[in-house]
């Protein structure tokens, strides 16, 4: 009691002295002279009237500026004079909830200096609005090494991390443009998106990990997760699907469309893939067009291709110059390396060795058109020209026939797969051919001595014996020559023994 009584009569005789002011502390110094209550302590803290809500609420005609501590929310309230307001809810963050703002021009959070406005957290540096660079970071460490950069955008931590004096940079997501330092004009949204660019210009990225490795790469464009994830220097890339041109390291010009397409290129150029793994497995070859899901898929050095279709050219790895349109046409699976071939619709009877043209599958009972097909016959490109076409000789051991074919033995004999099944696919099965046998027509060529073109042997195990019949041309020609002369002997033979017989009835 003695104690309290002695506090009293030194707070009192604080108050009547020349200061006007009171101080509380251990060292017996003078309160501060702007100060009317001067509370000093190292080890203590000053603890305000604590009430419940209910309680606070009651109180009658409270002061503006009246303080204390709401028990029930766990944080501090002041009265405005109109109504009570919280201005901390216990926790470390700001709590403007229940502000009444009465003037939009001078509430706000802000300078008025034209000083960048500068968060932090944890004292560590969470990004900046400045007013003259232009530049806006907003997460941990975005931006944070930025000296001269201008209109950089950076939102998400550590975007944008290492940019010391590029700009115009935009980057969205975590660790998005982390390594870019004075590269500029490029766009990343997505974590980890142009992650590794530093110098490279105008690349635009959308999607987790897109154009993750690019450095020095420029103009490339990547949309989707992986999209172009390899890429160093490659330069004027397009990549739109999950993984596209996801290996691509220093490839350029390769464009791609579809989820992992032209998936394993890494040094290719001029490539263009359209559709769900079109050239998928392409890394070194150049030059070459894939339309249709899985088209030109295992290719990988081949180059100067094109497939349109739906498994078009699937199993060329290294063949060049091919050419490919509709489901499932192109080379087969033993014809890896074929090359200068064209295939259009045969999706059951592949091209198996190269220089080959192939129209129509199996089912194929009319190929036709307005004209007749023309062939170069000019004299100006024909050399070593000789008069040794075999005519009567070789047409007299020809053995025309008629017949009908077998697509499942011509399937079997080719060793392609059976095209799927279709209303009228075994229509040409029914018409009765005219013809020859290819392989009479070779013995009987071989048995003239004539060396004809108008027949072609298989170039491997699955290939089938071909006739040219419009060859057959030439030596029925031939023929007709031959046999003109054998008339023609024959009639001056029967002019003269004309002659002979009437000369003998003029004598008897």
């Amino acid at each position: 009691m003695k104690y309290f009584y002695f506090g009293f009569i030194l707070f009192i005789n604080c108050l009547t002295g020349k200061s006007q002011s009171v101080s509380i502390n251990n060292d017996k110094s003078a309160p501060h002279a702007s100060a009317i209550l001067d509370v000093k302590s190292a080890v203590k803290g000053m603890l305000l009237p604590r009430t419940s809500t209910i309680s606070r609420i009651a109180i009658v005609n409270p002061a503006k500026g009246l303080l204390l501590y709401d028990t029930t929310t766990s944080g501090f309230w002041f009265h405005n004079g109109a109504a009570w307001t919280q201005f901390s809810d216990g926790s470390n963050a700001w709590n403007l909830t229940g502000n009444i703002i009465t003037n939009s021009d001078t509430h706000f959070i802000g300078s008025i200096n034209n000083q960048p406005l500068r968060f932090r957290v944890s004292d560590t540096w969470a990004g900046e609005i400045h007013p003259t660079s232009g530049n806006v970071f907003f997460g941990l460490d975005a931006g944070n090494a930025n000296t001269t950069g201008l209109f950089n955008t950076g939102i998400g931590g550590h975007s944008l991390f290492a940019v010391t004096n590029g700009s115009y940079n935009t980057a969205a997501g975590y660790d998005a443009l982390y390594s870019n330092t004075t590269g500029s004009q490029n766009t990343a949204q997505g974590a980890y998106s142009l992650f590794s660019n530093t110098t490279g210009y105008h690349n635009s990225a959308t999607g987790t990990d897109a154009l993750n490795s690019n450095s020095a790469g420029i103009d490339n464009t990547a949309n989707g997760y992986r999209a172009l994830f390899m890429n160093t220097t490659g330069y004027y890339n397009t990549a739109n699907g999950s993984q596209a041109l996801n290996s691509n390291t220093s490839g350029t010009d390769n464009t791609a469309n579809g989820y992992n397409a032209l998936n394993s290129n890494n040094t290719g150029s001029v490539n263009t893939a359209i559709g769900e793994s079109a050239l998928r497995s392409n890394s070194t070859g150049n030059n070459n067009t894939g339309v249709g899901f899985n088209a030109l898929f295992f290719n990988n050095t081949g180059d100067d291709n094109t497939a349109i279709g739906y498994n078009a050219l699937a199993y060329n790895k290294g063949g060049h110059n091919n050419i490919a349109i509709g489901v499932g046409s192109g080379t087969a699976s033993y014809s890896v390396n074929t090359y200068n071939t064209i295939s259009i619709g045969n999706d059951d009877i592949l091209n198996g060795y190269q220089n080959q043209v192939l129209i129509g599958n199996t089912s194929t009972g009319y190929i036709g058109g307005q004209v007749t097909w023309s062939t170069y016959s000019d004299a100006r490109i024909k050399n070593t020209i000789a008069e040794d076409v075999k005519g009567l000789d070789f047409i007299l051991r020809l053995r025309p026939v008629t017949y009908h074919i077998s697509q499942k033995a011509i399937t079997a004999l080719t060793g392609n797969k059976n095209s799927p099944d279709f209303p009228g696919k075994y229509d040409n099965e029914k018409t009765k051919y005219t013809g020859f046998l290819a392989q009479e027509v070779e013995m009987a060529a071989k048995a003239a001595g004539y060396d004809f073109s108008g027949y072609a042997t298989p170039k491997n195990q699955w290939g089938l014996y071909t006739i040219s019949y419009e060859q057959f041309v030439v030596p029925l020609v031939k023929a007709m020559q031959e046999q003109q002369t054998i008339i023609e002997n024959l009639e001056k033979k029967m002019a003269v023994m004309k002659i002979e017989m009437d000369l003998l009835k003029k004598n008897k």
